[in-house]
């Protein structure tokens, strides 16, 4: 019964008591104070699913150019999965000093620019969406969670736009 009580309550600490609830994007803070990689607070949990987890490297995380129309920043990822395998990559985010626009993402599975989608109207459960894939491709999760960290990382303040 003891294992039981104490599973019931790691899924509640993990999914949260509603469920599949997010962090909320306005308390990005969280990014940076989340779970890390074999411990290791240079690797933050930027996203999961599936048994799937990336990490991403803030030592890694630098400016490409910012100058007074838009600035672009890029860091490491780290990807593992529940099955062993692993992955490195780069994420890179770009964005202008319009005060409007979104920033946009490219990784190299994005093949070129693609806009990261604001969760401003995103409310309950990845499941609300019909299917985790609608999910993912309408909000971008793995990237949206990078893009928290590493502008937190580089510029010392959340980002709380999005």
């Amino acid at each position: 019964m003891k294992k039981i009580v104490l599973l019931l309550f790691l899924c509640l600490s993990v999914f949260g008591v509603n469920g599949w609830n997010l962090p909320n994007t306005a308390n990005a803070g969280f990014a940076l104070n989340g779970r890390y990689l074999n411990g290791d607070q240079n690797y933050p949990l930027a996203y999961g699913h599936a048994g799937s987890m990336t990490y991403v490297d803030l030592s890694s995380c630098t400016f490409v150019y910012n100058n007074d129309e838009e600035y672009e920043f890029a860091a490491n990822t780290y990807t593992t999965s529940k099955i062993g395998n692993s992955e490195t990559g780069t994420v890179y985010f770009r964005q202008k000093k319009d005060g409007v626009s979104l920033p946009e993402y490219s990784t190299k599975y994005s093949k070129g620019w693609k806009t990261l989608p604001s969760w401003k109207n995103y409310s309950g459960s990845p499941l609300n969406y019909g299917s985790y894939h609608t999910f993912f491709d309408r909000f971008c999760p793995f990237e949206h969670y990078e893009f928290l960290i590493i502008y937190e990382q580089l510029w010392g303040v959340s980002y709380s736009e999005l």
